[in-house]
């Protein structure tokens, strides 16, 4: 199976777990989801480098201290809790934008996928929250369980059994 037709696979397959049949990628390789109403997720194939590219945008922060929450934001980033899934502002329309690199070969099948984009889901929500004043900026240092699927297939595991444990 090629890369792009497991790609296709995951969405489809995922499609089903939610109750949205006719989930798919489109012509040009990308989808979008709205989980629960809550936040919407689009989930773009990359051909070149055989990735899942998942970004949401988070809306513009409201926090009362926006140095603060840049601060949490950048720390996020820079000490590993996010570990790939990056934050950013966006320069043009200030949203808080959440991304994620997802390479194919550490995605061994779809309940790792979905274990993936649920861990990516959660994590959206949570700084949703926190840049929108909902969720004080003490509990983003409680965020760090990061994205799964980005780094070397033992760190993977380690950190998917770390996930399991606590649950």
């Amino acid at each position: 199976m090629s890369n792009r037709a497991y790609a296709r696979m995951l969405i489809a397959e995922l499609g089903q777990s939610l109750g949205l049949n006719m989930l798919r990628l489109d012509e040009a390789d990308r989808c979008s989801i709205n989980f629960d109403g809550k936040i919407d997720v689009e989930i773009e194939y990359n051909r070149r480098n055989n990735t899942l590219f998942l970004s949401s945008d988070l809306g513009l922060p409201k926090s009362e201290d926006p140095l603060e929450l840049y601060s949490r934001l950048l720390s996020a980033n820079l000490n590993g809790q996010e570990a790939a899934q990056v934050l950013a502002l966006d320069r043009e329309t200030g949203s808080l934008i959440q991304f994620c690199t997802l390479y194919l070969f550490n995605i061994s099948g779809f309940r790792r996928f979905e274990a993936i984009l649920e861990n990516f889901v959660n994590r959206a929500v949570d700084w949703r929250d926190i840049s929108h004043g909902n969720r004080a900026l003490a509990d983003s240092e409680q965020n760090g369980a990061g994205c799964l699927g980005t780094q070397e297939p033992e760190d993977e595991q380690r950190r998917f059994d770390q996930l399991n444990n606590l649950a």
